[in-house]
């Protein structure tokens, strides 16, 4: 999986593939107290049968795929975090009443919370 991820980054190197470029990012440091409000099922906008579950243990913060893949987030801010091996920003978009209803995984990706 690790090498799949790295072999693609040297293609984008070489083809000059901005969205699979390896860039360095910094861990920040935030209140995980909030991290609770971030908790729960997401489904793709676009392939509703297709979703994430984002869960708190030991205060760390993972992201489930639906296909058992798992990945810890770290936080780059309040609300955007990033994933290893996939260096993705993924942000957490909050509604009026302070409640995370959508998560925008990189550039393209939407998912809506259902639980």
């Amino acid at each position: 999986h690790i090498l799949g991820y790295e072999m693609m980054r040297g293609v984008a190197k070489r083809c000059g593939w901005p969205e699979f470029i390896q860039v360095r990012k910094q861990v920040a440091r935030v209140d995980r107290s909030s991290w609770t409000q971030l908790v729960g099922k997401y489904i793709y906008i676009e392939e509703p049968e297709c979703g994430v579950e984002v869960q708190l243990e030991r205060g760390h913060l993972f992201l489930q795929e639906s296909l058992g893949i798992r990945y810890e987030l770290f936080p780059e801010s309040e609300t955007e975090f990033f994933c290893l091996p996939k260096y993705e920003t993924i942000q957490f978009i909050f509604n009026d009443v302070g409640i995370a209803d959508e998560m925008k995984i990189g550039s393209y990706e939407r998912l809506e919370r259902v639980a």
